[in-house]
């Protein structure tokens, strides 16, 4: 995948990966697309849907739950 698509999906976010997390997001997006071939995991396979409803989709909904309640013990 682009890195420049994963850096935007997490710039409209709210978040900044360093180079190493920009691969490893890399990465998972390859594997989700070699794994997605064999399972049917999901619909969307194009590159830029999956850094906007894999992607950023996900960050924005984490980010929502350090806002609701922080974990605590």
């Amino acid at each position: 995948m682009n890195h420049s698509l994963i850096e935007e999906a997490a710039c409209r976010a709210g978040i900044t990966l360093l180079e190493e997390q920009i691969f490893q997001v890399d990465r998972y997006v390859e594997h989700l697309k070699e794994e997605n071939q064999k399972f049917n995991l999901t619909s969307i396979i194009e590159d830029e849907a999956i850094a906007i409803r894999h992607l950023e989709d996900s960050w924005h909904a984490a980010s929502l739950f350090k806002r609701v309640a922080p974990f605590s013990m």
